[in-house]
């Protein structure tokens, strides 16, 4: 059994990877031990983490890696950045077996195929380790998700009115880690605060 740690921050696509003729079989799920189930191919979503075995139980032979991007949910047209690009959206490896010839594989991909444009089924994703529920909420945070133009006509995002502005002589991290109270921090620095040690918080998103 070989152990494979799959790891996708691709911040504009998403693929399935599979080995031909050999079974994925994922226990670990975004940094959660999960039971384990086993699939021909695994689709892979923006910086999704998975780790997978697969056991080299077939003949000794050359098998295609494939890692094929998923051009159906893209967005592209004549004015997106990946328009008319040189992406290879199928991207090939070698599984080589220890005494497999030097040649290419010859296997066929599984014609299985996943449910494109969608994360795994909820029902696979079982915790290996149980964990009880948290308790109730002890706050709530309401995140207004706007975009608009700078006098300069930059497109912006703002959360609740506010968009984010940079101060590069003295970033915000570095006001923290000196101790300043960050309730004091301007409204551009969408500051949201709350230290109580094992508590809950629920983070709510309204986009319009």
């Amino acid at each position: 059994m070989i152990p494979l740690k799959w790891n996708c921050f691709s911040a504009n696509s998403l693929f399935t990877f599979s080995i031909d003729k050999h079974k994925l079989k994922i226990i670990e799920v975004d940094r959660v031990y999960v039971k384990p189930f086993t699939l021909e191919k695994l689709l892979i979503n923006i910086g999704q983490h998975y780790s997978v075995i697969v056991e080299a139980d077939q003949p000794i032979r050359n098998y295609w890696i494939c890692a094929m991007i998923a051009w159906e949910c893209i967005f592209i047209d004549e004015v997106t950045i990946n328009f008319d690009s040189a992406i290879d959206f199928n991207v090939l490896g070698i599984f080589k077996y220890e005494g497999a010839s030097n040649n290419e594989p010859n296997s066929i991909e599984s014609a299985k195929t996943p449910e494109l444009c969608n994360d795994l089924p909820i029902k696979n994703l079982i915790p290996y380790y149980a964990k009880s529920v948290p308790g109730p909420v002890n706050r709530t945070f309401n995140m207004s998700i706007t975009f608009g133009q700078s006098p300069e006509l930059v497109v912006l995002a703002f959360v609740n009115d506010e968009s984010f502005k940079l101060d590069f002589n003295d970033p915000t991290i570095q006001k923290i880690i000196r101790g300043i109270d960050p309730n004091t921090l301007p409204a551009n620095q969408n500051a949201f605060v709350f230290d109580e040690p094992n508590a809950v918080i629920e983070i709510r998103l309204f986009s319009k």
